[in-house]
């Protein structure tokens, strides 16, 4: 594919960070995942029955996603998405949702990232591998805890969700299967 268009410059605002985090089991998508509008976006997901997302908040200035992208000399591109999150406080309910973290790692996870701006991205899922077997879903890259060393410091949790394929994150306009 060639170049086949430009783009012109935004003269409005253009806040970073996220809003809310959803994370769902890879195996809890269905066999059709999510579904494009034909536009490149998501427009549509599709669970297994009873099978949802949680959604993680957290404090504002506190998460990020970010995704970098590697060409090979070869020609073969790379994505590795990334998630960082902070988790405010050392405490029981914190460790066992990371714990759960852990977990789900071993077969993986997909996210619905919100960023302060309202757009959404898929991560953990793309076109290129869709199938069941070989969807190349999120995992826990790193866990960082800490207590603090004075009164004014955090305690609390830094986590590095990572997932790597071969193409960005795809913008999703639909509404997230999400846990009561």
């Amino acid at each position: 594919m060639a170049l086949t268009t430009g783009l012109s410059r935004i003269c409005e605002a253009n806040s970073g960070g996220l809003k809310a985090l959803y994370l769902a089991n890879c195996a809890d998508l269905s066999e059709t995942g999510f579904t494009t509008n034909g536009a490149g976006e998501y427009n549509a997901m599709t669970m297994e029955a009873s099978k949802a997302f949680f959604k993680f908040e957290f404090k504002k200035d506190l998460a990020e996603y970010r995704e970098n992208g590697a060409m090979s000399e070869g020609g073969s591109w790379e994505v590795t998405h990334e998630i960082e999150i902070f988790i405010q406080k050392l405490n029981k309910t914190n460790r066992n949702a990371i714990a759960e973290i852990i977990d789900a790692s071993y077969c993986g996870m997909v996210a619905v990232v919100e960023l302060n701006n309202g757009i959404m991205f898929v991560v953990g899922y793309s076109e290129a591998f869709r199938e069941k077997g070989s969807r190349r879903c999120l995992e826990l890259l790193t866990d960082a805890s800490l207590g603090g060393k004075a009164l004014t410091d955090a305690s609390g949790s830094t986590i590095i969700l990572q997932s790597k394929d071969s193409e960005k994150a795809r913008i999703f306009t639909g509404t997230v299967d999400e846990t009561e």
